[in-house]
């Protein structure tokens, strides 16, 4: 399996979840194969590689499993395992 992890930071944190709890949530519940990690509102990458200091470079440092980045104009290929097989 394949997971999406879309996470959010804003005024009223009440209800966001940031890279640890997103990384908890993938590592102790889920534990997807691999996860394609996404922030709303952050450049998380420049020149096809995570930024350091971002959201999502924390989030793939603590998640147990590979970690892929949506990057424009790429299309990124899961087997049945959520192995990524082409494009990762």
């Amino acid at each position: 399996m394949c997971m999406v992890t879309i996470w959010a930071t804003g005024a009223s944190k009440r209800s966001m979840t940031g890279p640890a709890e997103a990384a908890y949530v993938v590592n102790s519940l889920v534990k997807p194969a691999s996860v394609i990690a996404s922030h709303a509102n952050e450049e998380a990458t420049k020149n096809g590689k995570v930024r350091a200091g971002t959201k999502t470079k924390k989030f793939a440092k603590m998640a147990n499993m590979p970690v892929h980045v949506p990057l424009s104009g790429n299309t990124m290929e899961f087997d049945a395992s959520g192995k990524c097989v082409n494009g990762c």
